[in-house]
């Protein structure tokens, strides 16, 4: 017969914090709709559309964006800023995204109870 015998060890807890002040600066493409100027009393619905991972170009992601032209609602299509990681844009900051919302609500003629949050990929996933 065997014999094993547990050996005693010692652990200890440790907590290590940090303070990580982060600048986030978010550029975004916002779209009117027909009518926006010509009725200046109408509130109007917001979309905020996020796009998915990957490294966005301007130009394309403006492209893409034409199929959402005929809708009677201001688009806002901010573009992710990379990642501190790497080149990759890796994931949406969801405080700055409130931030955005705010912004664009205060500027433009938003109707505030029909705001809404529509993206693919990794924007689908912020959306949710």
């Amino acid at each position: 017969m065997i014999s094993i015998q547990a050996q005693t060890f010692s652990t200890e807890d440790h907590k290590l914090s940090r303070r990580f002040e982060t600048n986030l600066e978010y550029q975004y493409i916002l779209t009117l709709p027909a009518g926006y100027e010509s009725n200046p009393g109408h509130k109007w619905p917001l979309i905020l559309y996020l796009h998915g991972g990957g490294t966005p170009k301007v130009e394309r992601y403006r492209n893409r964006l034409s199929v959402f032209s005929n809708l009677p609602a201001i688009l806002v299509a901010p573009l992710c800023p990379p990642s501190p990681d790497g080149p990759l844009h890796s994931g949406w900051h969801w405080k700055m995204l409130g931030e955005l919302v705010r912004e664009v609500s205060e500027s433009y003629r938003v109707d505030p109870l029909r705001r809404s949050v529509i993206g693919h990929s990794m924007g689908g996933s912020a959306a949710w």
